[in-house]
């Protein structure tokens, strides 16, 4: 009798050692393997993560990928979204495999999974492998707005409006040139190559870009030199990328131009060939091209001149110009021969007055940055400054109470920008730095910070909380909330600050305040609740426990409980665990473990922010891949999926 697979696949499960039993890989693949010679799916997947991560045998990739195979043939979603980030992640498996991956993503995405037609919609709006595919793009974002997708919903929109801008350009060349004029054919070709505001045809865009460049427009070179960088394009078009922009550029196309001097902008052994092409674009209506040579020619003149320059455009009411003058006459000495002073120069004592007289200037034009500029350097004694912390301070308040009474009429970047130097003001109550010492005051402007987006005011509120600080009642499950809110706030993971929290020790940057309260008493608590179940006690208390704050250091101990944390979907549970198998903390070090909890955590991400987690770092590096996944095996890779122009011929 052969068993019961299902039976024998999670008896297997049970022998990695978190459900009870003692952990022994060795039986874990025999019950797992049994299942699967019973075409059971789950136990194709279960086989293939053993392969991949190397549990008790040999890492293979190869025998992975057949395994995860098997299961994505047969249906099973775990084995092909696993089978996806193995081709997207490992770049030496070639184009190939990269080919495979958009397969694989189209027969999900065509299934309903809501990720794979989002991530498809990225693929085919960015240049990659393929040209852009506009139309198409549009469709899966549709596809995956209609099932609640926050971030389609944020994507695609400028699409469709690039789309309709297209349309109208389309049907003006329809109403006023001849069909077989050369603007005409550029306009249809462009359009066709990208499917913007018609269907994508790529036979037909290549025709009809070619006519045109034969017939004298410089564009269609251009974008003709474009299509010869895809390599489902390159066997098709006579002549390489650089060919093609090289004719587009002598032509005037400014576009060919710049791509061709971007090309080089970098590469000193080029420098000439760099400016040379600078010289063409500038003559081409190039604003860069311009504001560069621009540059060069201030750079050349005598520094008295340049200093002139600047004083006019001040005198006119230009804050930053004023700046720039404050921070010249002050941070300059006649030992710096950079900024042209010398003995001839007034002395250092009618520079830094004249300074001085600038910055007021800009202070009274109501540039409040100069407010914090002049902060920073009363607090350092620099700038000709005498050191005074209580100056600094009382600027410090000036420059906030202003910031924050704009904050309405400012964007979202701005405000987070502007939110440190509220932050910084109210570190300066906390320790009474300038200013009388005021818990009060301190979570004011903490909270304040927090209302314009600062992740360490919100951290700090949430230590309040959990010393019962400023007024505020002591509360262990407010200061939870806060933590959260942090790390994780509407489904973002801020990744940077996870990170810095993961490695950093007991104190931070600011004033040496402590990052986490070492007290037992507060330690004993997080433990309680999170042996109650709470996801996210779990990984505080599994962070306590990785640092030894008001408990023994016990690594193995907090392994296991951000594994409870992250298998009740906790996103931050799932980040904290993948990094203890990326940096091998507690564990054999497993990128593959790692990507494994990363993808978890970023599949529930709901809307993007400014700290997101990338998609997955396997779908993350596959769509940065570019000119670099363009190697030897795209020959036989385009035989194996399909002919150029019909990519997926199984779904015809």
């Amino acid at each position: 009798m052969r068993g019961d697979a299902c039976a024998q696949n999670a008896f297997g499960v049970m022998h990695d050692g978190m459900f009870g039993l003692t952990r022994d890989w060795e039986a874990y693949i025999h019950w797992i393997s049994l299942a699967a010679e019973q075409q059971y799916t789950p136990a194709f997947y279960n086989l293939g993560f053993v392969y991949e991560a190397g549990l008790g045998l040999e890492a293979s990739l190869p025998q992975a990928l057949a395994w995860y195979t098997k299961g994505a043939r047969l249906g099973h979603l775990a084995s092909t979204k696993r089978l996806i980030d193995l081709y997207s992640v490992n770049k030496e498996l070639g184009v190939l495999h990269s080919l495979r991956t958009m397969v694989w993503r189209r027969r999900l995405a065509k299934k309903g999974d809501v990720k794979s037609q989002r991530i498809l919609g990225i693929h085919y709006e960015q240049e990659g492998l393929f040209p852009r595919n506009v139309g198409e793009a549009i469709a899966w974002y549709q596809r995956a707005i209609e099932q609640g997708d926050k971030r389609a919903q944020l994507w695609q929109p400028p699409l469709k409006e690039e789309w309709e801008t297209a349309k109208a350009e389309i049907a003006y060349a329809k109403a006023t040139l001849a069909p077989d004029s050369a603007h005409f054919r550029l306009v249809m070709g462009r359009a066709y190559l990208n499917g913007l505001g018609v269907p994508q045809n790529l036979a037909l865009a290549l025709r009809l870009l070619r006519k045109s460049a034969d017939a004298g427009e410089a564009e269609a070179a251009y974008w003709l030199g474009k299509a010869a960088q895809f390599p489902v394009l390159r066997q098709v078009i006579p002549g390489d990328a650089m060919t093609w922009f090289r004719r587009a550029s002598e032509g005037g196309c400014l576009l060919a131009t710049r791509e061709l001097y971007e090309r080089v902008r970098y590469d000193n052994a080029k420098k000439k060939e760099y400016e040379r092409l600078l010289h063409v674009a500038e003559k081409q209506g190039d604003s860069w091209a311009k504001e560069y040579f621009q540059f060069r020619v201030e750079q050349a003149l005598p520094f008295v001149e340049r200093l002139r320059k600047t004083q006019e455009k001040a005198e006119s009411g230009d804050v930053n110009a004023m700046m720039e003058l404050y921070h010249r006459y002050t941070k300059s000495t006649p030992q710096m021969e950079d900024r042209g002073w010398c003995e001839a120069d007034p002395p250092p004592e009618e520079r830094i007055a004249e300074g001085h007289r600038w910055l007021k200037r800009a202070i009274n034009a109501g540039y409040i940055h100069a407010k914090v500029c002049l902060a920073i350097d009363l607090s350092n004694g620099w700038s000709g400054f005498e050191k005074s912390e209580e100056l600094a301070t009382q600027t410090y308040l000036e420059a906030a109470e202003q910031y924050y009474l704009e904050r309405a009429s400012q964007d979202e970047e701005e405000n987070y920008e502007r939110s440190d130097d509220l932050f910084e003001l109210a570190e300066r109550y906390l320790i009474g730095c300038g200013v009388a010492q005021s818990d009060e005051q301190a979570l004011l402007w903490y909270r304040r910070a927090a209302e314009m987006q600062n992740d360490d005011a919100s951290w700090r509120i949430g230590q309040f909380y959990e010393a019962g600080r400023g007024g505020l009642p002591q509360s262990y499950e407010e200061a939870l909330r806060c933590y959260h809110h942090t790390l994780a706030e509407l489904g973002i993971v801020k990744f940077s600050i996870i990170e810095a929290l993961f490695h950093d020790d007991r104190k931070d940057p600011w004033y040496q305040y402590p990052v986490l309260n070492d007290d037992p008493n507060v330690t004993a608590w997080y433990r309680a609740k999170a042996d109650s179940g709470d996801s996210d006690a779990q990984w505080m208390f599994a962070l306590r426990l990785k640092k030894g704050l008001g408990v023994k250091q016990d690594i193995r101990m907090a392994l296991e409980y951000l594994r409870r944390s992250a298998s009740q979907d906790n996103l931050i549970g799932m980040t904290f665990l993948g990094l203890m198998y990326r940096d091998g903390v507690g564990v054999r070090e497993s990128l593959y473990l790692a990507n494994y909890w990363f993808d978890k955590a970023t599949a529930l991400l709901t809307i993007t922010g400014k700290d997101t987690f990338p998609e997955t770092l396997a779908e993350f590096m596959w769509i940065q891949e570019g000119d670099e996944a363009i190697n030897a095996d795209f020959a036989r890779a385009s035989v194996e999926i399909g002919e150029s122009h019909r990519l997926f011929p199984e779904e015809a």
